[in-house]
């Protein structure tokens, strides 16, 4: 397991793109925080950096969002609260 600290948000997009750069193809990321830690805030960034054009918004009562990327790569983004 890889743990990243990201203590400003000013790093959220070279935080996203290496994020990206390690993926695989079919590859599940978890991340951990409190609520309000910013969890989602990095995952509209990792969509943005997919390609994703869809309003990333915290699947809480949803359960799981899903957002369409570039070259119609999916992203599935579930809350476990």
């Amino acid at each position: 397991m890889k743990t990243i600290h990201i203590t400003s948000q000013e790093e959220l997009r070279d935080v996203a793109e290496a994020i990206v750069r390690d993926l695989g193809r079919r590859t599940v990321v978890a991340f951990r925080g409190e609520m309000g830690a910013g969890k989602t805030t990095l995952i509209r960034e990792i969509a943005a950096v997919l390609g994703a054009t869809d309003t990333v918004t915290s699947p809480t009562f949803a359960i799981v969002n899903q957002y369409k990327g570039a070259n119609n790569r999916r992203i599935y983004h579930f809350d476990f609260y």
